[in-house]
């Protein structure tokens, strides 16, 4: 039977702010008894954080790691991807703290992902809190599309708005419809441990942006990558501005990154 592996990394969050997620997972393992992990790598910079004692009403294993040194999260994933080695057939589950979800719903995502032997790499459909879709799977980053993400009022002009359009995949039905995607949402990814395996997991040199797209185009190598919409989660993006120079920087360091290994791609 496979087995199910939550990764969760964490910069800061309270115990409130993942509990709706934490209480998700435990509802998920009232349907696969016995088959489901936590792994919660902790980056937060202080030196007192979660006693492993606050996680003891959960009813399936929890490792929980607090490390000061913020090693980014791409790293951080890949420390509990090997907290547990899954086999083959298991899935690894990458979530972020501002994700939760009905596990009955997912449970629909999870039962049909793991029947389908091209699949390697999927989101389900991600809503934001106000159940409005957020169009999470995308095309290959280009410097323009990150221009656009970077530089929102740019979509005024009605050319770049229809390459937004494009980039995202706004003209597919993203409730019923299942397309690949070579960029999914690092924020809910689910991939097949083998292949997270085997494409060495996310790529060290990135700390913050981009490690998912990078991830993804790896996955796609050896398999499909697609939107999934056979359940859904709730992401309430809880992130930084974009604007801070701590983002803007890394920004800046992950698409030189991205291009240097991808190639350079402009539109």
């Amino acid at each position: 039977m496979s087995r199910l592996f939550f990764s969760l990394v964490l910069y800061k969050q309270t115990f409130d702010d993942i509990y709706p997620l934490l209480m998700s997972i435990e509802n998920l393992n009232n349907l696969y008894p016995d088959r489901v992990f936590l792994s919660i790598y902790d980056n937060t910079s202080t030196t007192i954080r979660f006693n492993k004692k606050k996680f003891s009403f959960l009813n399936f294993p929890v490792k929980y790691t607090h490390d000061q040194r913020n090693i980014g999260f791409g790293k951080a994933n890949n420390r509990n991807f090997k907290n547990f080695l899954p086999s083959n057939n298991d899935l690894f589950i990458i979530s972020n703290p501002d994700t939760y979800f009905d596990a009955n719903e997912l449970k629909k995502f999870i039962d049909f992902f793991l029947d389908q032997k091209n699949i390697v790499c999927a989101n389900p459909l991600i809503r934001n809190k106000d159940s409005s879709i957020q169009y999470s799977s995308k095309r290959n980053p280009t410097f323009l599309s990150l221009l656009l993400g970077f530089l929102p009022f740019l979509l005024r002009i009605k050319i770049l708005r229809e390459y937004d359009l494009f980039h995202k995949n706004k003209d597919k039905d993203y409730v019923n419809q299942t397309f690949q995607a070579n960029f999914l949402s690092g924020s809910f990814l689910v991939v097949k441990s083998n292949i997270f395996k085997k494409v060495g997991g996310f790529t060290d040199s990135y700390f913050l942006h981009l490690e998912d797209a990078d991830l993804v185009r790896k996955c796609s190598l050896h398999g499909e990558t697609a939107h999934l919409p056979k359940g859904e989660i709730i992401h309430t993006w809880n992130r930084g501005s974009h604007k801070s120079l701590f983002q803007i920087s890394h920004i800046i360091r992950s698409m030189v990154i991205y291009f240097y290994i991808w190639g350079f791609k402009f539109i």
